[in-house]
């Protein structure tokens, strides 16, 4: 019975890892993204730059928008790893109809753990919405908030706003950081379970 115990508890780690793995890799990505959104923005706040290097800019910081969205959409196993206790479905999809230009189609919280040999509970993921969607107690957009830093920005090149385009960077900065925050939960996690 115990040697049993011991090999289920070795197969759920070894899932958890790839599955840990795939999450850090995204997350590493999404934070370069946000980076590059940065960049974008100061560029694009600067004096020099025109109406339709702005809407080049947009298309930019759209597309980067669309890989984070594909991120959060990550799989490992047939499951949405970023989806919480739902993972059946990605819980983010892209919408143009939204201000931020994502939707969010499911709203599971992740209530995952696994249990090492000792009986030892470890929380193991996130959802898409605590990373990428982090919101007020009264539903508004948080500092940290991913989608909106981005949409915002999407908005403002798109409107050729300037002052909208150099505010956007602060949002962008706090969305930056709050990712590198979900990013060091999972290299935390990864060292626990290893």
């Amino acid at each position: 019975a115990d040697i049993s115990a011991n090999q289920q508890v070795q197969a759920n780690f070894d899932q958890m890892t790839s599955e840990l793995n795939i999450a850090d890799t995204g997350l590493e990505s999404a934070t370069q993204m946000m980076d590059s959104a940065v960049t974008v923005a100061t560029q694009a706040g600067g004096p020099a730059a025109t109406a339709q290097q702005r809407t080049t800019m947009a298309d930019q910081v759209s597309s980067l928008l669309q890989q984070i969205v594909g991120i959060s959409q990550s799989t490992a196993n047939g499951r949405y790893i970023f989806s919480g206790d739902q993972d059946s479905k990605a819980q983010y999809v892209l919408d143009a109809t939204q201000p931020n230009g994502v939707r969010q189609v499911t709203t599971a919280p992740s209530t995952r753990v696994i249990r090492d040999i000792n009986g030892t509970s470890i929380s193991v993921a996130k959802t898409a919405a605590e990373i990428f969607d982090a919101r007020n107690p009264d539903g508004t957009p948080a500092a940290g908030n991913v989608f909106a830093a981005l949409g915002n920005l999407v908005t403002a090149l798109k409107n050729n706003d300037t002052n909208a385009i150099q505010s956007s960077e602060a949002g962008l900065k706090s969305a930056g950081d709050y990712l590198n925050l979900q990013l060091e939960f999972y290299g935390q996690t990864s060292t626990r379970v290893s």
